[in-house]
């Protein structure tokens, strides 16, 4: 008897709770013509690999525009898992346990993480990140420069800036461009290691460095607007 489990390479999944604590109904803002989760939406499946585009929401009206954009979307998040400390980590676990519990007939080999702040992510980095992804290499991170050299990295406290020692001027061509941080363009990792781990961030790890415009996260009105001005030139 042939299994009647559906095998994805990929589950493409995208975190997009019904509030946040910064720009509200960040999600369902628009750039340009559609909002970010349908610009996300959208993005997902155009990728060139076997796969099921999920949306983890805890709002209805985001479970209804993702499935008329044909995402998946068949259950809401849980609340205690949609707060603004929420870890997207156990939205994954939480997703994984009611397919198992519900019985639908999902397996899935890696995970693709797209976050809706994300409007301008290419294609080829994302690709890029797919091929990173190896038997021994356990996740891929899209990054950015920060700019920035360890000694211009600087803790705040008590209204006072921790400066280093001996600490002189940079020219910004010179300086020793080491440092870099999660752009949220997208995460990639193996669902065993997920599963096992409990993490999306696992070691040994890989990354895609990733320019402006393509790493502009939305957090605020004003990103709103520069995207919006970006949109018109790319």
């Amino acid at each position: 008897m042939k299994s009647k489990n559906k095998f994805f390479d990929y589950l493409v999944f995208i975190p997009a709770k019904g509030t946040s604590s910064g720009l509200k109904n960040k999600n369902l803002k628009k750039i340009g013509k559609l909002t970010l989760l349908e610009k996300t939406i959208k993005f997902a499946k155009k990728i060139p690999v076997n796969k099921l585009v999920f949306v983890s929401t805890d709002s209805k009206k985001i479970q209804k525009i993702s499935k008329k954009n044909k995402a998946k979307c068949d259950f809401l998040r849980s609340k205690i898992l949609s707060k603004k400390d929420s870890d997207i980590k156990d939205a994954l676990i939480e997703f994984f346990d009611k397919i198992e519990k519900e019985k639908k007939p999902y397996i899935f080999k890696k995970i693709i993480i797209l976050m809706p702040t994300q409007p301008f992510r290419k294609m080829n980095d994302l690709i890029k990140g797919t091929k990173l992804l190896q038997k021994k290499i356990k996740s891929v991170v899209s990054v950015k420069n920060l700019e920035r050299s360890d000694n211009f990295i600087w803790k705040l406290k008590k209204n006072l800036i921790n400066l280093k020692n001996d600490l002189i001027g940079e020219n910004r061509q010179f300086i020793n461009k080491i440092n870099y941080t999660p752009c949220g363009s997208f995460y990639i990792l193996w669902t065993k290691d997920l599963k096992k781990m409990n993490r999306i961030f696992i070691k040994p790890a890989k990354y895609v460095v990733t320019k402006f415009p393509y790493n502009l996260d939305i957090n605020e009105e004003i990103d709103l607007k520069i995207s919006n001005k970006i949109l018109e030139i790319i």
